[in-house]
């Protein structure tokens, strides 16, 4: 099963996504997975990497509507370097990615 909800927050920086605040739902996904996998680990590395990808081209959108910047180019620089309007973050419960994302940077 995999699963995203993307909410529109206030907030721009890290510590204003730790606490409790009014959200806007924009979107959610509740599916089976379309691939077998043999691991939990890689099960949750293709469900994140799947919510990030529809959150890029949320993203995309939402930083349209504000600037009205809607070029190729523009939007392809975005995907590689960043400096959407609004910003985006991923919060995930897997326990064995936050384990393997340690393990790797300590």
């Amino acid at each position: 099963m995999r699963g995203a909800a993307y909410l529109l927050c206030p907030g721009d920086t890290d510590d204003a996504f730790k606490g409790t605040t009014p959200c806007h739902l924009l979107d959610f996904i509740s599916r089976q997975q379309r691939k077998v996998v043999r691991a939990t680990f890689s099960a949750e590395l293709m469900g994140a990497c799947e919510a990030v990808d529809k959150g890029i081209l949320l993203s995309q959108m939402l930083h349209e509507i504000y600037t009205g910047d809607c070029t190729v180019a523009g939007a392809r620089q975005r995907r590689d370097h960043g400096g959407y309007n609004v910003p985006m973050i991923l919060l995930h419960r897997c326990h064995e990615c936050f384990c393997g994302r340690n393990s790797i940077f300590h």
